[in-house]
């Protein structure tokens, strides 16, 4: 079915900006990743990423989309006090001398885990297609392996095959 533009209601929210409907609140946070996909955008489209805090019924989660590691994790720690769940980037990671300017790797992700003090961790943004120079399965295979360093298991971690689902809160 054809929806006219006008009848779909958008908000657009600069950092730390709320929108709420029914009781679901967004609020925009900053993450760190440039705008543009092809050079022709690249001098128009400097703002066009973002993360999200998605809370609902006293449930909270952190979205953050495809971003390099920042202190907007501790930023994001420090107006939000409760976060059940954070969803994070782990991959692309090689070249990481590039790599790094946009995307978190395993280790950097964990990092933002514990600076966002979240409970439960989500893997996104990895082995989907070739962007980098990374082996399929590697970023997976290295946050597994980089749990025990940082007191972490896969109650709290989630690593999910491409389709799968985990329920982390029961009422």
């Amino acid at each position: 079915m054809y929806v006219p533009r006008s009848a779909v209601p958008v908000v657009e929210l600069p950092s730390w900006q709320s929108h709420e409907v029914d009781g679901l609140r967004v609020t925009a946070v900053p993450v760190k990743h440039n705008g543009w996909r092809y050079s022709g955008d690249r001098a128009w489209m400097t703002r066009s990423y973002t993360g999200y805090v998605i809370e609902y019924r006293g449930v909270s989660a952190y979205f953050g989309g495809d971003t390099a590691y920042t202190r907007a994790f501790r930023d994001t720690r420090a107006r939000f006090d409760r976060l059940d769940l954070a969803i994070l980037p782990i991959a692309p990671i090689h070249p990481r001398s590039f790599m790094c300017r946009s995307h978190t790797d395993p280790e950097e992700a964990l990092r933002a885990f514990e600076d966002l003090g979240a409970r439960y961790f989500l893997a996104v943004h990895y082995d989907t297609f070739v962007n980098s120079l990374d082996e399929y399965g590697e970023a997976p295979r290295a946050l597994r392996q980089l749990l025990p360093r940082y007191g972490l298991d896969e109650e709290r971690v989630a690593v999910l095959d491409h389709g799968g689902q985990r329920v982390f809160l029961r009422r």
